[in-house]
């Protein structure tokens, strides 16, 4: 009874979407998103990503090619909702 419980639990709950836009694009390499036991990879379009996940803190790593530097950025996703974290720079 309880498995029932939770897989119809998980079913109403509304995903969320965590997004934003890497600059240079042509330095970056994939994208991870970390949280709550899952580890999610994406890569991006002209710099562009874009997740879908669940609700829950979440962490998420831009890896840099050549000399550019990793970038580390935590967010928040609400439930039925984006969270834009707008330009990430890489350095």
């Amino acid at each position: 009874i309880a498995m029932v419980v939770a897989v119809h639990a998980f079913r109403f709950m509304k995903q969320s979407g965590i997004t934003g836009k890497i600059i240079p694009s042509h330095r970056a390499g994939v994208v991870w998103a970390i949280g709550d036991g899952d580890t999610l990879r994406a890569r991006h379009t002209d710099g562009v990503f874009n997740f879908t996940v669940k609700p829950g803190i979440w962490k998420l790593v831009v890896k840099g090619t050549a000399s550019f530097h990793d970038v580390v950025v935590y967010t928040t996703a609400e439930e039925g909702k984006t969270s834009d974290l707008g330009e990430i720079k890489l350095n």
